[in-house]
């Protein structure tokens, strides 16, 4: 490139020897360049000679003279002001503000010394002496490889062309129930319903379960149909003790960590960039049918590039598949409490002197009214140990426990009122948002 750029200044400096009357149109005529071009370099090859190839080079674009430094003193007073500021504002200062007592501070104006401009030159200080700390690089840890149909991902994605006349919902009207085995990328089940809540979302992985068998751990985000809340210390949701209860463990990522569940998430754009986009479909009916076509051609004809899968389908890399344990025939309904043991909810004693886990209200005593109280579940015991200011105040017997083994059907339906109940209270409190803005 810098070959053809030489050789056009060349035969510009030529054509100014030859023809000095000619002006920078014609010029650029000739030699099909821009007038702008042509006058700048007409400017610069005015005194060559040509025997020397150094002035038809390009130049450095780098400034030719440096930046006029901070010096040590007015770093100190950088690092001074950084300090002792915090009193006077009650808060801890910028480069901005920093900036505006440098220019009048009377000491460096008798020193007569460069005072920076820009709050970048600022805050370049304070970030080179560590007085605001930089959030080091994430370290990326990769997960060891799952053994095939031992760990699953789900989650909810959108039909975007798709709508529904028997949904109340003006957004997501019709969604898809991805279900991904992160050894084989598998694509166990893409269920699409304009239904979907906590309860269908239940039946829907109960169904999984059934036809394929119990995996050791089941991936997913803190969707509200999955955990009932976006809160971190709310009691356990049915859909988490139900996996609980049959002996699969729920791995719930963080909030705003797509990351931590990747493989479902892959999954999730290809069916919208090979499938929902490009056909859009328009009904439920419609978009199962392509859904359900596009997981087929996923899981046995098309070549995937994951780590599990070495460019094959993943029915072929998956080789034999292992046989999983099936769902108990009886369930222990309380047998999550092992899990939570230990846990603390943390509450706020309201006017009553009860605070509420799940649907059921403990009373703690009107004296403990507006403080914070955390109740802690002791397994061993079944209780709430509920403390207040690091000091044990009561023991409240956890309700609605059953206290036996139950069919496996019953336990269904029992978890599946649950799962409408909490889809109830939730809506509710949606509402009840809405109205008090």
């Amino acid at each position: 490139m810098e070959v053809n750029w030489i050789s056009k200044r060349v035969e510009l400096w030529r054509l100014c020897r030859q023809s000095p009357t000619l002006s920078n149109r014609q010029l650029a005529k000739q030699i099909e360049m821009s007038p702008s071009w042509v006058k700048k370099w007409k400017k610069r090859l005015r005194d060559a000679d040509g025997t020397d190839l150094r002035p038809f080079m390009s130049r450095s674009r780098r400034r030719k003279t440096s930046p006029k430094r901070v010096t040590e003193v007015v770093e100190a007073k950088i690092l001074h002001l950084r300090d002792h500021l915090t009193e006077h504002y009650q808060r801890r200062v910028g480069a901005t503000n920093i900036l505006y007592h440098l220019h009048h501070d009377d000491d460096l104006k008798r020193l007569n010394v460069y005072l920076p401009k820009s709050p970048t030159t600022v805050h370049d200080v304070l970030v080179r002496y560590h007085r605001i700390q930089r959030p080091g690089p994430r370290i990326h840890v990769p997960r060891e490889p799952a053994e095939p149909l031992q760990v699953w991902e789900i989650d909810f994605s959108d039909v975007v062309t798709a709508q529904s006349e028997t949904t109340d919902k003006r957004q997501h009207q019709v969604d898809v129930f991805d279900v991904i085995d992160t050894g084989s990328s598998l694509a166990l089940e893409t269920k699409v319903s304009d239904q979907f809540d906590a309860k269908h979302g239940l039946i829907t992985m109960i169904d999984v379960l059934l036809s394929v068998g119990c995996p050791r751990v089941i991936r997913f985000d803190r969707d509200p149909r999955f955990v009932a809340s976006w809160s971190v210390d709310k009691f356990p949701s049915a859909f988490i003790r139900f996996l609980l209860c049959v002996g699969i463990t729920p791995d719930i990522c963080p909030a705003r960590r797509p990351d931590l569940k990747p493989y479902v998430e892959r999954f999730i754009r290809t069916q919208k960039e090979e499938c929902i986009y490009p056909k859009r479909p328009s009904t439920v009916t419609q978009a199962q049918i392509l859904i359900s076509q596009h997981a087929q051609f996923y899981n046995l004809e098309r070549p995937n590039q994951a780590v599990t899968c070495n460019n094959l389908p993943p029915s072929t890399a998956i080789g034999e598949v292992p046989r999983l344990p099936r769902l108990p025939e009886k369930v222990d309904p309380d047998v999550w409490l092992a899990h939570y043991h230990k846990h603390d909810f943390r509450r706020t004693v309201p006017s009553n002197g009860s605070v509420t886990v799940d649907k059921y209200m403990y009373y703690v005593g009107k004296a403990f009214i507006a403080q914070k109280v955390i109740l802690r579940l002791d397994a061993k015991t079944r209780q709430f140990d509920i403390y207040c200011q690091n000091k044990l105040v009561k023991k409240k017997p956890i309700q609605g426990l059953y206290h036996g083994m139950m069919p496996f059907g019953d336990y269904v339906e029992l978890m599946m009122h649950e799962a409408q109940s909490e889809e109830k209270r939730l809506k509710a409190k949606r509402r009840l948002r809405r109205v008090t803005g």
